[in-house]
């Protein structure tokens, strides 16, 4: 999937994840993706920086995501 793909998708279901059924799972899956993308791409040992990478490659703020990823452990 392109970057720019999941930039479209989180910005349209990110600020319905609260009030749209489907929208925190495909959230959560986005987090997911992006999170596996940043591990993958950390042959150097330097996950947050590749983590951040990752943040602005797919063009989904870092706050977005730690709001996401805080709210997916409630699910």
């Amino acid at each position: 999937m392109k970057p720019t793909a999941i930039e479209k998708i989180w910005a349209e279901h990110y600020p319905s994840r609260l009030t749209h059924p489907p929208s925190p799972q495909i959230c959560v899956l986005i987090c997911c993706l992006v999170s596996e993308l940043a591990r993958t791409d950390s042959s150097d040992g330097n996950y947050t920086a590749r983590g951040v990478s990752a943040l602005v490659a797919t063009g989904i703020p870092a706050h977005e995501f730690a709001v996401c990823e805080a709210e997916a452990k409630q699910l």
